[in-house]
């Protein structure tokens, strides 16, 4: 209208913490005098390389199964990966006013060879059906770029997935309270949740999407012996005040809860996904003292540390590779996994 409305700009902070027991990856192996004469690019070609290769395997595994679990978007095939559960994905992240540029499409190996199986006979794009025929990799489709990955962890629903809430959520609150579970249910981190009478919000425009809004556990728990646990969720807010409104309700003490997928049912994970949803940080280790030689070198924001240190009783040159790195998901709503029962 004519009239301007003032309003503060408010500005959010993500804290990303490391924990070395969990987030400062290595590799160590040592070679005796004899070994280390072999000359420098045999040394690198035979061992550096697949050495970087492992710690590379071990950080994407780790990265990919911490962002996923805070992805509350989430389609359930209901048997083989489809044109359609990606589009779904697809319309949930488009829902939220997620970009249409830069999307991506990390696919589980073995749900990628039955989409391409199923799409064979489709009309598609001439370079498109030309790379899958070759060297069955589906590349773009479905407004996402492919990439395949068997580092995504497989996530199995318990013998319950259905019973009430014991108490209701606060405003900004990030818990639910489950009651009638299976006794000590597991509940792994990951598993998707919706709650009756509660609907998810268009993120702009604070119209109700018609869709009961679904909700990431963040940590494994397990249920008591009468079929209680207390869940983490992203934070919940009914209020459009601060325009951080997500839900048009909270969840209510007494309310029906849904688990997403079957009872007794592993499911192999995709994910679909802008490249603003998540963001990775790495720290540089310190270079060793002591007489021990080291070296850093950054690729990509990526920090890598080598140090090399004497054994001088076993007459043996330890190596250690290391990296330190830590993920969080900025915008959940630029995201959306799929599952696939596994059979």
């Amino acid at each position: 209208g004519k009239t301007a409305v003032v309003q503060d700009d408010i500005e959010q902070f993500l804290n990303l913490t490391f924990d070395v027991n969990v987030d400062q990856l290595n590799t160590t192996f040592q070679f005796g005098s004899a070994e280390m004469s072999l000359d420098l690019d045999m040394f690198a070609d035979r061992v550096l390389d697949p050495a970087s290769k492992i710690i590379a395997s071990k950080m994407e595994q780790k990265e990919i199964n911490n962002c996923i679990k805070g992805v509350d978007n989430l389609v359930v095939a209901t048997s083989n990966l489809t044109s359609l559960d990606v589009l779904r994905a697809n319309s949930f992240m488009t829902e939220q006013t997620c970009p249409t540029s830069e999307r991506f499409f990390m696919v589980n190996p073995t749900d990628e060879v039955d989409y391409i199986n199923a799409n064979a006979n489709l009309f598609n794009a001439a370079d498109s059906i030309g790379e899958q025929y070759k060297d069955a990799f589906v590349g773009r489709a479905n407004g996402n770029t492919w990439m395949r990955s068997n580092r995504i962890d497989t996530i199995t629903n318990g013998g319950t997935v259905a019973g009430t809430l014991s108490a209701t959520t606060v405003e900004g609150g990030n818990t639910l309270v489950l009651a009638g579970l299976s006794n000590a249910q597991v509940i792994p981190a990951g598993t998707v949740i919706t709650v009756a009478a509660v609907n998810g919000v268009q993120v702009e425009t604070k119209n109700n999407t018609g869709r009961l809004r679904q909700m990431s556990v963040l940590e494994t728990v397990t249920a008591t012996a009468g079929g209680a646990a207390t869940v983490t969720i992203n934070p919940l807010f009914a209020s459009a005040t601060d325009g951080r409104q997500n839900v048009d309700a909270l969840p209510q003490n007494g309310a029906a809860f849904t688990i997403a997928g079957l009872a007794d049912t592993t499911y192999r994970q995709s994910l679909a996904y802008n490249k603003n949803a998540f963001t990775i940080a790495s720290a540089d280790l310190e270079l060793p003292q002591g007489g021990a030689k080291g070296a850093r070198s950054v690729m990509e924001g990526i920090s890598m540390r080598i140090n090399k240190g004497w054994n001088i009783l076993g007459d043996d040159d330890i190596t250690r590779m290391d990296v330190f790195t830590t993920s969080a998901v900025l915008r959940p709503e630029y995201a959306s996994k799929i599952w696939v029962p596994v059979t």
